[in-house]
């Protein structure tokens, strides 16, 4: 059972948006760029180069199951989540009823109490159905695919990234000497006007990427809460629509309807079951 329930998981990984495309797809760009940088100067790529993009699928498949752990802590989903609860204790947790027959030192032991006691279990339970629920999530609506694709966008950008970088530090080490690898081998470049362009395409590169891991994060800290089943402080629009609503059930003429005697008779009444 147990291996069963590792090889659907493997699968499910391999024909995943988020490692095809969030994961791997970066790596596999970067041996296009190094291919490009071979033709360049004319060298015709090998089948090694292919060989090796192949090879990598085992270290992207691994840093695909460790995302969620990635995800969670650099996107601080928990922070943000435990923020929106310290916010919400008095709509969340103190009924209005009993919040008026509080004292203000009552309301505060309470609320300390809540932050102390109850927050800090809701926030790492957060964190444990995020990360449990990863690899099995079913898009079966708009969230759920909302979801998928900015944690996608996010792999991607914050992997491209670290290519990128790494690419604008290899191109500035070339500029004074060569790499030279069993596997790889770059010559030095010499012309200045050649370094000066490169290094501006990978910096440029690496701020677009960063500047979308940066939008996806702020996606990712509200969407990851909207589709796991958690306690969340209503907003602004579900708060308008619920009163709406209760404003219209109350000023219903239902007395008018049912009659003021029948309603006054079954308004404390309990059928039995």
């Amino acid at each position: 059972m147990g291996t069963n329930n590792w090889r659907s998981k493997i699968t499910n990984a391999l024909f995943n948006q988020r490692f095809l495309l969030g994961v791997y797809a970066p790596i596999v760009l970067e041996f296009i760029v190094y291919a490009i940088y071979l033709l360049a100067k004319g060298i015709t790529p090998n089948w090694g180069f292919i060989l090796w993009a192949l090879m990598l699928i085992a270290p992207a498949l691994f840093i695909y199951m460790i995302s969620p752990m990635l995800i969670y802590f650099i996107s601080g989903v928990g922070k943000h989540y435990e923020s929106k609860l310290k916010e919400n204790i008095d709509e969340l947790f103190i009924f209005s009823d009993d919040e008026a027959s509080l004292t203000r030192t009552q309301k505060e032991k309470i609320r300390a109490a809540i932050e102390k006691e109850l927050v800090p279990p809701l926030v790492a339970r957060v964190r444990e159905l995020y990360i449990d629920s990863y690899i099995s999530q079913s898009q079966v609506n708009r969230k759920n695919n909302l979801l998928s694709s900015f944690e996608t966008l996010f792999l991607f950008s914050i992997i491209w990234s670290i290519l990128s970088l790494a690419d604008l530090i290899g191109i500035i080490y070339l500029h004074f000497r060569p790499i030279v690898l069993d596997f790889l081998v770059l010559d030095k470049i010499d012309n200045i006007v050649n370094v000066i362009i490169f290094t501006i395409l990978f910096t440029v590169l690496t701020f677009l990427s960063d500047l979308l891991a940066f939008y996806s994060i702020g996606r990712l800290r509200k969407l990851i809460l909207e589709t796991l089943p958690i306690v969340m402080p209503p907003n602004e629009e579900e708060r308008l629509n619920r009163n709406n609503y209760i404003r219209a059930v109350s000023q219903f003429p239902i007395e008018g309807l049912v009659g003021e005697t029948t309603l006054r008779r079954f308004a404390r009444r309990i059928d039995p079951i």
